[in-house]
């Protein structure tokens, strides 16, 4: 395209400006490609974040939900790392707070449990023992009634007699 200079009514000059449309052409492949290359380093960049966030996120929710997964089958020693000040360092103090509470509950009920057995054990052998004086004090109360109404009664109708008998060894003694 051009321009002209004019002085009055006089032209003068004209300027012309020239663009190639090869140069253009040339040089939107340019800016295409400095885009595309700026495209696929953001890309890259975004994947990569991206991979380093989930595995700083992922990672320690897998390693939790394995640790449940062993406490649930009855593994109480199982622990996560407590080096994180964030939400997931949060959630491995509770799970561990859980995890020794647990522990210690699951002991003290065996403890208890033994206890138990215990006392039902000593319970058996006292409900034993009673049965067993039970059998052999029936008999020996009976047998010590009977001694006992002979005693009252030698006491009562033997000694005249044996006043009597001493007499008489006496009297034959003479």
């Amino acid at each position: 395209f051009g321009i002209g200079a004019a002085a009055g009514d006089q032209a003068r000059g004209v300027v012309r400006i020239g663009l190639s449309r090869a140069g253009m052409e040339q040089g939107l492949r340019a800016a295409l490609r400095s885009s595309l290359l700026l495209f696929a380093v953001a890309t890259a960049l975004g994947i990569v974040v991206m991979l380093l966030f989930l595995h700083y996120i992922v990672t320690p929710i897998h390693r939790l939900s394995e640790r449940l997964a062993r406490v649930a089958a009855g593994d109480l020693s199982s622990r996560l790392p407590e080096n994180r000040t964030d939400e997931i360092g949060r959630l491995s103090r509770s799970f561990n707070a859980m995890a020794e509470g647990l522990q210690s509950s699951r002991a003290a009920m065996r403890e208890a449990q033994e206890a138990l057995l215990h006392s039902t054990r000593l319970a058996a052998v006292g409900e034993v023992a009673g049965q067993a004086a039970h059998e052999i004090l029936n008999p020996l109360s009976a047998v010590y009634g009977r001694l006992e109404n002979e005693r009252h009664r030698m006491t009562t109708f033997s000694v005249p007699m044996l006043r009597v008998l001493e007499q008489i060894v006496n009297g034959w003694s003479e």
